[in-house]
């Protein structure tokens, strides 16, 4: 569920997953909290195996990691180390071109018809050294999101 697009040694752009995935692979989730939490589990699992893999001198750690999203936590990513912007008007633009597949996936993870702020999507970038000095953050936060999902 997340996907790093046009990956090489200087950056990695990481994307959530497409609507085909949360058809076939999320369908099982019930809408809203279950829902939303899976998906971060599955980013976060992500994030990790990106550590793993600059851990093993695969990706070296002067890689930029950087995320385009209209559903970031400021707080949640300033306190796991990631540089905060506005995303550049292509990436809205792609977001606004992308409506109709982020309307319904954003109502989904929310459990009610809701309609995201496209418009104040953001840019996250960390580089990969930063991102391996928060591995202990992301598991931790990691642990707390799967004992949920058992309980729920």
């Amino acid at each position: 569920m997340l996907l790093g697009y046009m990956a090489n040694n200087q950056q990695i752009d990481l994307h959530s997953g497409t609507s085909f995935d949360h058809l076939f692979v999320l369908r099982k989730y019930k809408s809203g909290t279950p829902l939303r939490n899976r998906i971060m589990i599955y980013h976060l699992e992500g994030l990790l195996n990106l550590i793993k893999l600059i851990e093993d001198k695969r990706i070296p750690e002067s890689v930029s990691i950087i995320g385009t999203s209209y559903f970031f936590n400021d707080r949640t990513l300033n306190n796991l180390g990631f540089q905060i912007e506005k995303a550049s008007l292509y990436y809205r633009i792609n977001l606004f071109i992308n409506f109709i597949d982020l309307f319904w996936m954003y109502s989904l993870s929310r459990g009610t018809i809701s309609i995201p702020n496209l418009w104040d999507a953001k840019k996250a970038t960390i580089l990969g050294a930063n991102l391996m000095e928060q591995k202990s953050k992301l598991e931790v936060l990691y642990q707390k999101l799967k004992a949920k999902q058992t309980v729920v």
